[in-house]
């Protein structure tokens, strides 16, 4: 489906993106041995770092190739959203600080924060729509 002529549950892909952020990107930097602060550095290197051997071989390289791409990718989508997506989700997802941590940084209750967050989430989710190695995010509402 496309995301130019549907309506988009905003809720429902905010709860997408937190679980891919809080699970399958975690997953993919254990794979690939890295820590969630490589998510902030300028280079991305997608090198192999290790052999592997055995019989799976092949499969332990192509699985890592695809988590390095989800990783490269997330870290383009992310180093081109805007400022304030850039700051709750590296300071949420990367850097591990509590909401209300950041709802204290940002001088605002509750309400408005996850506003805010839902507003960022959603903006992950729409630049990592083109995106090859990422299925769609997106929560779409059902038309009747």
């Amino acid at each position: 489906m496309s995301i130019l002529n549907a309506e988009i549950d905003e809720k429902g892909t905010a709860k997408r993106v937190r679980m891919f952020l809080e699970k399958d990107l975690k997953t993919c930097l254990e794979i690939v041995n890295r820590r969630p602060e490589d998510l902030k550095s300028p280079v991305f290197d997608t090198q192999p770092k290790s052999t592997v051997s055995g019989n799976a071989t092949e499969q332990r390289i192509v699985e890592f190739l695809h988590a390095e791409e989800i990783l490269k990718e997330f870290h383009e989508a992310l180093t081109n959203s805007s400022d304030e997506t850039k700051k709750l989700i590296t300071l949420r997802y990367i850097d591990g600080v509590t909401d209300t941590h950041i709802q204290e940084r940002m001088q605002i209750t509750a309400t408005p924060y996850r506003h805010h967050k839902r507003k960022a989430l959603n903006e992950i989710a729409n630049r990592l729509y083109f995106k090859k190695s990422i299925d769609d995010l997106h929560v779409y509402l059902k038309s009747e």
